[in-house]
């Protein structure tokens, strides 16, 4: 080896030296602190454990129950369950208890969309009326981002006469609001409104041929082998039983009931709505009535 060759050697066994030293020295300052916590059950948030935390927040909120997991990928240090699944029956909540994941539908709403729109089925500056005659004039300029984005200024249904004990097609639903004035220009200003995503579902169906609810299952939750991940009209049918005894003393902390009537998939969603002085779950048909807006 000439000397050229062993000085760049050299400099290079040199170079990965100081850069080793320079990365033990990193993980031992403020700037790999976040670190220290990963993988451990018993972290701690600003001197408090996630426990007291979680007991704290269900108070101060009157919250009857809720599941809970802490992801530091790859780690998933702590799962469990707080209060009860179901007010009615005093069903402890778990790990395996099924909640309504409510507005959150919207993310799979809009990745369906997305999915729509790089078939080509779809357009987001395209306005919605062209994939659904017959909405008022007013809404016609009114594109596919718009809804997506929630500046379409369409009121949303649910407060002009909507009752959440009754069944209503989403097109039921449109009819509430369609001789109502829009509440700002589209593109002008921001407000969630579920009347939009209500049309996005309409639209997906128009333009795939399929229900919204199949669509969503077909490209969305089957690929992804989403087992525990259901609309809430599948839940007496695909949730997984998991009840090995009516038993507190005995694993009740585990156990789930699938049957709708028994675990409300709305009841996390929209909560639950006083009844005397007592708490009553909201009838398990407004969930389907959420349909692209609330209806997993």
């Amino acid at each position: 080896m000439n000397l050229k060759l062993k000085v760049i050697s050299a400099c290079i066994l040199l170079s990965m030296s100081v850069s080793a030293t320079q990365v033990l020295a990193a993980a031992n300052t403020n700037e790999t602190t976040y670190l220290v916590n990963r993988g451990d059950p018993q972290l701690k948030v600003n001197g408090k454990y996630i426990d007291q935390i979680i007991a704290e927040v269900m108070a101060k909120n009157n919250l009857p129950g809720l599941s809970m997991a802490i992801v530091q990928a790859p780690y998933i240090p702590r799962s469990a369950g707080y209060g009860l699944a179901t007010a009615a029956n005093d069903e402890l909540a778990s790990t395996k208890t099924m909640w309504g994941i409510g507005p959150i539908t919207q993310a799979f709403t809009a990745v369906a969309v997305m999915q729509l729109v790089e078939q080509g089925k779809l357009d987001l500056n395209t306005p919605v009326s062209v994939y659904l005659p017959g909405l008022p004039e007013s809404w016609h300029n009114i594109t596919i981002l718009e809804l997506m984005q929630h500046s379409s200024g369409i009121p949303d249904f649910r407060s002009f006469g909507y009752k959440q004990e009754q069944k209503y097609t989403p097109a039921q639903l449109v009819d509430l609001v369609k001789d109502k004035p829009l509440e700002f220009k589209n593109g002008t200003d921001i407000n969630s409104s579920a009347t939009d995503f209500i049309l996005l579902g309409m639209a997906i169906e128009k333009v795939s041929g399929m229900s919204y609810v199949d669509f969503v299952n077909k490209y969305q939750i089957a690929p992804l082998g989403l087992q525990s991940t259901m609309f809430a009209k599948d839940m007496p049918t695909k949730a997984f039983l998991d009840r090995p005894t009516p038993d507190k003393q005995h694993n009740q902390h585990s156990k789930f009931k699938s049957e709708i009537d028994w675990i409300n998939p709305v009841e996390p969603a929209t909560g639950y709505v006083a009844a005397g002085d007592k708490l009553a779950p909201v009838s398990a048909i407004a969930t389907d009535n959420l349909y692209a807006y609330g209806g997993l």
